[in-house]
């Protein structure tokens, strides 16, 4: 004879474990993939200014009767090759973002010098803020790109640094 079998489970927890989870339970786990899955694919098809930040020195020989002012700054191989003379820079002078945003262009682009950085010229014209030689903050908006490219983009680089260290 077999000795009588005893429940290792309580009434209560054998009624908990029997029954069926309902409609969300079951499907919520397809469900919060489907909403992962289509983020990261609505990702591909936002656009986002492509924008490179860098800072200028401009120069104390400027042209100041004239308003315009020359400056510089050095921009790396891998970001250089996405500007162009003639393109529009945005200037910021002396972190005046709400008065001293002003308009330039790149005049000219150097080739590497010996750490493969490229330097490029900039003028621009002054709304009074620039007084002698002094530094300034530069956006140079180069296209746009998606927010999926611009996220990998970002994070691929950072990732490897992690793993080299």
């Amino acid at each position: 004879m077999h000795p009588p079998e005893r429940s290792l489970r309580s009434r209560e927890m054998s009624e908990v474990i029997s029954v069926k989870p309902g409609f969300i339970v079951n499907w919520g786990m397809f469900i919060m993939l489907f909403i992962v899955v289509a983020a990261i694919l609505l990702t591909a098809f936002i656009k986002v200014p492509d924008t490179i930040s860098t800072n200028i020195t401009i120069a104390a020989t400027t042209e100041e009767s004239s308003g315009t002012y020359h400056g510089w700054t050095t921009i790396p191989a891998g970001a250089a090759r996405n500007i162009q003379e003639g393109q529009k820079v945005f200037v910021t002078v002396n972190d005046k973002k709400e008065d001293g945003v002003t308009e330039g262009i790149i005049e000219s682009i150097a080739a590497p010098t010996g750490n493969n950085d490229y330097r490029v010229n900039i003028s621009f014209k002054s709304k009074g803020y620039v007084t002698g030689s002094t530094s300034a903050k530069a956006a140079i908006n180069t296209g746009q790109q998606s927010l999926l490219n611009k996220l990998f983009t970002n994070l691929v680089p950072s990732f490897k640094n992690k793993q080299e260290n």
